[in-house]
């Protein structure tokens, strides 16, 4: 998958990361990274499939290192 993380910001200030991976074989998905009010939650929709795990943890690394923010679980 070649598609970059999206970065998106609400009216309210939450920041919201789009890693991007594969679902299944002909599918393609995102899971949610958010940082709202102090909360950091993961809004996973992957279905375990292939390297998703992998991916995963390689896009709030991303995410860390591009962005600046602070992850850890």
């Amino acid at each position: 998958m070649t598609s970059a993380i999206g970065a998106l910001r609400s009216s309210s200030g939450a920041r919201i990361y789009r890693i991007p991976l594969n679902l299944f074989p002909i599918l393609s998905g995102y899971v949610h990274l958010e940082f709202a009010n102090g909360v950091i939650a993961l809004i996973d929709v992957s279905s375990g499939f292939g390297d998703g795990n992998d991916r995963i943890e390689a896009g709030v690394a991303e995410v860390r290192s591009e962005y600046g923010e602070i992850t850890s679980w």
